[in-house]
Order: C-alpha cells, then sequence, then structure tokens
C-alpha cells in the first residue's frame, strides 16, 4: 500500500542519514573525532543521489564523553556510627544483608555502599524556607562529612511540605552520575537523606 511505501521510504533514509553519520565521525590516525572536508563532501553527495537535501552544517567536531572507572566505597556500622551519631547512645542490628543503626534522634540503615538516614526531629528549625535556603541547610550540614567530600549541588525540586536538593560528586570536574545525594528539607532541617558512595579510580 502507499502507507507502507512511504514507510519504507522513511526507514531507508533514516539509515542513510544514520550510515552518513557513522561514516562522517569515522578517524583517522591524527583527527580521529574530526569529519574532514572530502567526508563532509561525501556525506552531502551520499544524501543528494537519495534526494534529501541538508539545510544546515554538519557537526565538524563530536567528542566522547570519558568514562571513569569506579567502585563502591566500603563503609562500616562503627564508622558511620561515629560520623552521623557523634556522643548518641547508638543500638546496631544486621537484618539479611542490612546494617541497622538507631538511637532516640535518628535511624540509618546500610546497605553494601547505599545510606539512608532517617533524622525524626529533622536538624533545626527554619523560618521561610525556600529552595536557595534550602541549598544552604544540607551545604553545611554535609561540610565537615569527609564522605560528602567533592559534593556540589545539582537540583532542587519541590515536594511535599519541602525540597528534595540533589548534590552530585564531582571528579575533575566531571559528574559522577552514580553518587548522587538526595536530602529532604523543610522547615525542621533535614528529614532524611539517601546515597550511594562510590570511590573513583582512573578515567578509562
Amino acid at each position: 500500500s502507499m502507507d507502507w511505501e512511504k514507510a519504507k521510504k522513511i526507514v531507508i533514509i533514516v539509515l542513510i542519514i544514520l550510515n552518513a553519520g557513522l561514516y562522517g565521525l569515522n578517524y583517522n590516525k591524527n583527527e580521529r573525532y574530526k569529519v574532514t572536508q572530502s567526508e563532509e563532501k561525501a556525506i552531502y553527495n551520499v544524501l543528494g543521489k537519495n534526494g534529501i537535501n541538508l539545510y544546515t552544517e554538519i557537526i565538524k567536531e563530536a567528542m566522547p564523553m570519558r568514562t571513569i572507572n569506579v567502585k563502591p566505597k566500603e563503609l562500616s556500622a562503627d564508622e558511620l556510627k561515629k560520623e552521623f551519631f557523634k556522643d548518641e547512645e547508638v543500638n546496631i542490628s544486621v537484618e539479611f544483608n542490612k546494617s541497622i543503626l538507631k538511637s532516640k534522634e535518628r535511624f540509618l540503615t546500610l546497605q553494601n555502599n547505599h545510606i539512608k538516614l532517617e533524622n525524626y526531629n529533622g536538624t533545626g528549625k527554619y523560618i521561610g524556607l525556600n529552595g536557595d535556603s534550602a541549598n544552604n541547610i544540607v551545604e553545611n550540614y554535609i561540610k565537615d562529612i569527609p564522605l560528602f567530600i567533592g559534593y556540589k549541588p545539582d537540583n532542587i525540586l519541590t515536594e511535599g511540605d519541602g525540597y528534595i536538593v540533589e548534590f552530585i560528586k564531582e571528579y575533575k570536574g566531571f559528574k559522577l552520575f552514580n553518587s548522587k545525594a538526595r536530602f529532604f528539607v523543610n522547615d525542621k532541617g533535614i528529614m532524611w537523606f539517601e546515597s550511594g558512595f562510590y570511590e573513583q579510580e582512573i578515567f578509562s
């Protein structure tokens, strides 16, 4: 049918454009991620022969994003007790593959390299809370916690009566997307946070 013929033509055109793009990104020894003039001309020729007119410039350079090797950070209940409970009386228990730390003020679960901490009464009282002040509350909270070294503000979302404040770890200017910490902040301060923790190794 006519519709099927149109669909086939669209698929062929998409494949031609894809192949042309891949050809354009093919590299030689010195110009690995750059499209040469001859490659650019070949792309236009292939498209032209198939009745496709390109009214924009071809991207001449496309550097791939760098990848980095990371590994889960080893965390211990004793280490987290010192970090988050200070002088509080803490009960530590183990359930299956989780360690649970409880005090009168807060509750923490540790599973592999992932932490979730709940503060029953928050971390203080704040009047006139907005996104910026919620972000500042988190910054002040994490600044003296070694686990959060290298974490930078990433996003702020409204949630219920407060805000979800997201921080992400950066390494040499690159964001480590598996190292994102999420904090819920309301007029009582930080009610909970959760994060996975990783150690970066080397760029690959």
